[in-house]
């Protein structure tokens, strides 16, 4: 049951944040590879949350 809220929560988060997400990835004077490093940051925060979540079962 906690994998199903906490796929609902990010769903939520990613319908909210993805039009200025999506903004800031096309329009930015950034490094072209800026969205890389966001996405990895992001698979990385996702594999320390599922250790993290294996570790309490």
């Amino acid at each position: 049951m906690y994998t199903h809220r906490l796929l609902l929560l990010l769903s939520l988060i990613v319908a909210l944040l993805a039009p200025g997400l999506l903004d800031l990835w096309l329009f930015s004077e950034g490094p072209w590879y800026q969205p890389f490093l966001i996405w990895a940051g992001l698979c990385i925060l996702i594999l320390l949350i599922e250790q993290w979540h294996r570790h309490e079962l």
